[in-house]
């Protein structure tokens, strides 16, 4: 199972800061305080909550096992090495989308500002 963030729907990677309502839903902690900047409730199931009622950091720990969301024929291989390597490319692949995320979002702060001033 590889869990998404339903804010924004990247796939949480290891090293991602992660909150959670007191519901139990689990987001991206930037993901879950911008949607409170206009919004008091989980993004998920929209139960009222407080700000203070965030866990604001959970922490995952990867498992050795391969992931069962992987292809078929990754999953066959018996080759451990070629199987972490292509975790490894995954967890990558999800931190690289969200770094791209971030930066969009805030180019196009920028270009808001740049259209402000002319």
């Amino acid at each position: 199972m590889r869990p998404v963030c339903v804010i924004c729907t990247e796939i949480f990677v290891i090293n991602a800061h992660i909150s959670a309502c007191s519901c139990g839903h689990i987001f991206h902690e930037e993901c879950l305080f911008r949607w409170f900047s206009t919004q008091k409730s989980c993004p998920q199931c929209r139960a009222k909550l407080k700000e203070s009622e965030v866990i604001r950091r959970l922490y995952l720990t990867e498992s050795e096992s391969i992931a069962s969301t992987q292809s078929l024929s990754i999953s066959q291989c018996n080759d451990e090495g070629v199987k972490q390597k292509y975790e490894d490319l995954l967890n990558r692949f999800e931190e690289i989308k969200s770094e791209f995320r971030a930066k969009n979002e805030n180019l196009i702060e920028k270009n808001k500002l740049i259209e402000q001033v002319y």
